[in-house]
């Protein structure tokens, strides 16, 4: 009989590769690709088979597009207002009707002393309380010019809460100069942006009916006459000035909780020390968890791009080319910033908190809604680390401006060097923890 041995292994000379090792089994280019598209199938099979990650991803990006387009504006419809006509003339009729038919305006009573006005504008039924001064038509015909309207703020008095605007009768109008028709606006100014904005409006109603009233009567026509023209955005519509925006906003949302949530969720479903004796380097997880939130921010960008171009009708008068060149460096961005927060994250909530902490500075240091030009200067360097305040000089250049590639240059290459910086960082944190 012969003695039953277990073989052992062959022992491994000086210089032969380790054929256990994780890593030469697979070392090729294909196999390194290879790897690296199972890992992004995987990522997105964890992404979209949970009904609750689908909604998230394509609901509300489709929802605050709708939302932000048409509640984001600062163009003025249906202002309510007042007229006080004093002078009871076929002049001042006339420009009750020009004002009573501006889409601007919707007249809601017409007074008759002093006293309704205060009442109206403290009760918040008005706006805006135009007042045409007795002698108003005579001032016309026999000087044949009409002033600009005298602007009162009727949120100005006594009232130390903000809440309501000050119970006093306002100031009588000016006294009717022999040389010009004085209007008085009396506007409510505790919102002093739309206040401000329905001014502005009615200045322009009174001074274009004096203008065509003087050349109607034969009247001197004044010695300069204001043309003014708008590039880029003929009619002013804010909508055009919004929704490129949103594209970038929602992208970036959209983004940063894809990413800033993927490895938190392994951390917390405790699949994270599974991932680390699978046979891939760090690098590569970190690619594997970068690629879904890029590619479903690039899917998203362009769903928001056509909906702004076919849905609300902003002009894109720029190059393809140069937009995808602006938004895949930004994605560049808010993926290294997405990964950064999901590896200092332990929880999904702590992602999510991340996120929210970043995303609300960002927006607000961008120039979404207020130029940066009007901030602080220690505030507007600041903002340089910010690439909401590149992508959104390039996303409303391609729109509105039609710019190229050589005049977004400036704005191009800080993009490419934050997301350059962002993902050295979060490759380093990602590094870090697994160690």
């Amino acid at each position: 009989m012969h003695d039953r041995t277990t073989a052992s292994p062959p022992a491994r000379t000086s210089g032969q590769p380790d054929r256990y090792d994780r890593h030469s089994a697979q070392s090729g280019p294909l196999a390194l690709l290879h790897r690296l598209l199972a890992l992004i199938a995987k990522e997105f099979l964890t992404l979209l088979k949970d009904p609750k990650s689908r909604t998230v991803v394509i609901l509300p990006p489709l929802l605050q597009t709708i939302i932000f387009g048409y509640a984001a504006t600062f163009d003025l419809v249906d202002v309510p207002c007042a007229i006080y006509d004093e002078d009871r003339s076929a002049a001042s009729r006339e420009l009750a009707a020009r004002v009573a038919g501006s889409p601007t305006f919707r007249v809601v009573e017409y007074l008759h002393r002093d006293a309704d006005m205060a009442r109206l504008l403290d009760a918040g039924q008005v706006r805006l309380v135009l007042r045409i001064g007795q002698g108003f038509e005579r001032a016309l015909t026999l000087r044949g010019g009409v002033g600009q309207p005298v602007a009162a703020d009727a949120g100005s008095g006594g009232d130390s809460s903000g809440t309501a605007a000050t119970s006093t009768v306002p100031a009588p109008a000016p006294s009717v100069a022999p040389s010009q028709a004085v209007v008085q606006a009396i506007a409510d100014g505790r919102n002093s942006n739309t206040a401000g904005l329905a001014l502005n409006y009615m200045a322009s109603i009174v001074d274009d009916y004096g203008a065509r009233y003087v050349a109607a009567h034969g009247g001197q026509p004044r010695p300069s006459t204001l043309l003014t023209r708008a590039w880029h955005n003929p009619n002013l519509l804010s909508r055009w000035f919004f929704v490129p925006g949103i594209v970038v906003m929602v992208t970036m949302v959209v983004t940063l909780i894809i990413t800033a949530l993927s490895v938190a969720r392994e951390r917390e479903q405790g699949t994270f020390d599974q991932m680390l004796v699978t046979p891939y380097r760090p690098t590569e997880l970190l690619i594997g968890k970068a690629a879904p939130g890029f590619l479903v921010g690039l899917f998203e960008a362009s769903l928001i791009v056509a909906m702004a171009v076919f849905w609300f009708g902003v002009p894109l008068r720029g190059s393809l080319l140069t937009l995808y060149a602006g938004l895949v460096l930004f994605l560049f961005s808010v993926v290294g910033i997405g990964l950064m927060i999901s590896s200092l994250s332990v929880t999904m909530q702590q992602g999510l908190l991340g996120m929210f902490l970043f995303t609300m500075p960002a927006a607000i240091l961008s120039g979404f809604a207020t130029p940066i030009a009007n901030m602080a200067e220690p505030v507007q360097w600041l903002t340089l680390v910010n690439p909401m305040r590149y992508i959104l000089i390039v996303v409303r250049g391609v729109f509105l401006e039609g710019a190229d590639l050589t005049l977004l240059a400036p704005q191009l290459w800080p993009l490419a060097l934050i997301g350059a910086v962002c993902m050295a960082a979060a490759g380093w944190l990602f590094r870090h923890r697994i160690q």
